[in-house]
């Protein structure tokens, strides 16, 4: 918390363990659902050339954002992921994120290559997410004006069912990129995506730009 212009470049994280919960690397600006004191939360932090390998028995997230942070930055970032349910990018209640040309690569029964939950003004641009499991989301959002531009996204997801309980508030299911109902003014614009079950792009919402993508 109160963290501000970090910089988080060029290492090598691997963590393999028995915890419920395994992360890469992130940063909170604050409790969940608590709001900052003035002038604290987080803003202008960067992440930027990791490589992260993580694997566990429940859930592992390669990077995360959450609450109260501003203005971060995720690019040419290399993530790994093996666990029953798997974040790429989290973002929680954060605003103003970019994540550019980062590479994610998630094995999991149940995976989220990008989620962005009440998370608003992001631009995620020329992004690669090759996510495998039986219930697979590429991108999954909820929040307005964001831009999701010039991703390459592959979601191979079967459809089956899992025995793990559904602990995410947007749901589980399958598409290349999920828009719930409250994601408005969001651009979706020359992306390739692909997804194996379910449609390649799902919108619940009106007010949203979708054109030029390569679906599959």
């Amino acid at each position: 918390y109160n963290s501000h212009n970090n910089n988080v470049s060029n290492n090598n994280i691997q963590v393999y363990g028995y915890d419920n919960s395994i992360y890469g690397a992130g940063v909170l600006g604050s409790k969940a659902n608590h709001n900052a004191p003035q002038g604290q939360g987080a803003s202008g932090n960067q992440f930027i050339d990791n490589t992260i390998f993580l694997g566990g028995p429940y859930i592992t997230t390669g990077l995360i954002v959450g609450d109260e942070c501003e203005a971060t930055v995720l690019k040419d970032n290399y993530v790994i992921l093996s666990s029953p349910l798997a974040y790429g990018v989290n973002l929680e209640g954060s605003h103003e994120t970019t994540i550019n040309n980062n590479y994610f690569s998630l094995n999991s029964d149940v995976a989220y290559g990008i989620e962005a939950y009440n998370s608003n003004y992001n631009v995620i641009e020329e992004n690669n997410i090759d996510a495998s499991g039986k219930m697979v989301y590429g991108i999954i959002s909820s929040g307005s004006n964001n831009v999701i531009v010039n991703n390459n996204i592959v979601a191979n997801g079967t459809g089956e069912n899992v025995s793990i309980p559904n602990m995410d508030s947007l749901g589980r299911g399958n598409a290349g990129i999920y828009l719930s109902g409250n994601s408005t003014n969001t651009q979706i614009e020359s992306n390739n995506v692909t997804s194996q079950t379910g449609y390649a792009i799902v919108c619940e919402a009106g007010g949203n730009t979708i054109k030029n993508n390569c679906l599959i």
